[in-house]
């Protein structure tokens, strides 16, 4: 077990990591999803290793995050929609 507790905290993903997950969301024939990876801190290699349909989130990300993380991505949907 680690000795400091695991801290969860958003990130922005490059522009690169972006266009990548687009691609394999698409190549999955979806419109959306959330796609995970890792990279590896010797080489920078990027590992793309699960796509998730639907959001698989920590419950309560309110009180560890401060907003709510399916609200945002309900706003995301609904922006999508809009402009479309």
């Amino acid at each position: 077990m680690l000795g400091n507790a695991a801290r969860i905290e958003t990130f922005d993903a490059n522009e690169d990591v972006v266009a990548d997950a687009a691609r394999i969301v698409r190549a999955c024939g979806a419109d959306v999803g959330g796609v995970e990876y890792f990279i590896d801190t010797k080489s920078g290699q990027r590992w793309y290793y699960d796509y998730n349909p639907y959001s698989n989130f920590v419950a309560d990300g309110e009180a560890l995050l401060g907003f709510s993380p399916e609200q945002r991505y309900a706003d995301f949907i609904e922006s999508l929609i809009a402009s479309s």
